[in-house]
């Protein structure tokens, strides 16, 4: 699918199969808040997803940011970016240097804003802290009804480099699939 970031749907053209053997294409449409292909950089997709994110949070809210998809689809490449800075593709930077340098700057402008890192990960139907050499952890529910991961290591943070060095260290840490498709 070819589009602007702002396009918000997404078509698939199934080929089928008639009882009579006739061939048919079937659509199906998704929608989204922003649908991105090939040639969006991960620039723009931060500038349209996760940046407006960050604003939210620094104002009192919460999200989360996951990454979903197939082995070799460019999860990792959206997250870390390639890092060849010498490519204009607009990928050599990650969601997550993009991220860090806003947060840590949000922090330097309004003085009083802390900034804590956590890792974990969910395998196997068990948590692991990424931050502590997988140790295990176990997700329970406050007297609130707020989950809790008790136990998560939290590394507090002043700088962008500081956070990005986390970020690899989970990054070694993390589970990690292989398939033909990784080919």
């Amino acid at each position: 699918v070819r589009g602007e970031p702002s396009a918000t749907s997404l078509v698939v053209l199934e080929p089928k199969t008639r009882v009579d053997l006739t061939k048919q294409i079937e659509a199906h449409r998704f929608t989204f808040d922003a649908v991105f292909n090939e040639n969006d950089g991960n620039e723009s997709i931060y500038a349209a997803t996760l940046h407006p994110l960050l604003e939210h949070v620094f104002a009192g809210g919460h999200a989360t940011v996951f990454a979903f998809g197939q082995t070799g689809s460019g999860k990792t490449c959206t997250m870390a970016g390639h890092g060849n800075h010498e490519a204009s593709d607009g990928n050599a930077s990650g969601l997550y240097k993009l991220a860090a340098h806003d947060t840590v700057g949000y922090a330097a402008r309004h003085g009083g804003v802390d900034i804590g890192v956590s890792f974990f990960e969910v395998y196997r139907g068990v948590v692991l802290d990424l931050l502590s050499s997988r140790t295990r952890l176990e997700v329970l529910e406050d007297g609130k009804g707020r989950v809790q991961v008790v136990g998560l290591r939290e590394v507090q943070i002043f700088r962008a480099d500081e956070l990005l060095e986390l970020v690899r260290q989970a990054e070694e840490l993390r589970a990690v699939g292989s398939t033909s498709a990784n080919e």
